[in-house]
């Protein structure tokens, strides 16, 4: 489901409790006062709010990969390099070892 069909869905048919240790619903209680809204609705703004906050640094983080893969994409030649050339990669490998053992010798 997305945020917006979370937004629009006012049907609140579901019930639920929740446990508040008594100075945070005296502050909750004392902000709805003053903001004209019930407890209920102060829970559900700020369940949203913090659905929306996930929901743009998720979408922020795939922009970033994105834009990584954007910038990364033809930067390595496919067939130029590598090991697509090498017909025996043991033999190669064999050969480095006796080039770096000389020059450590």
């Amino acid at each position: 489901m997305t945020i917006q069909q979370i937004v629009q869905d006012t049907s609140y048919s579901v019930r639920t409790q929740i446990s508040l240790s008594p100075s945070l619903h005296r502050a909750v209680k004392q902000r709805g006062k003053r903001w004209g809204k019930s407890l209920s609705q102060l829970v559900r703004e700020a369940l949203i709010r913090e659905l929306q906050m996930e929901e743009k640094r998720r979408v922020g983080q795939r922009d970033r990969l994105e834009w990584l893969i954007q910038a990364t994409r033809g930067t390595i030649k496919l067939g130029d390099r590598g090991w697509g050339a090498v017909k025996d990669p043991s033999r190669l490998i064999r050969r480095w070892r006796a080039d770096e053992e000389r020059h450590w010798s």
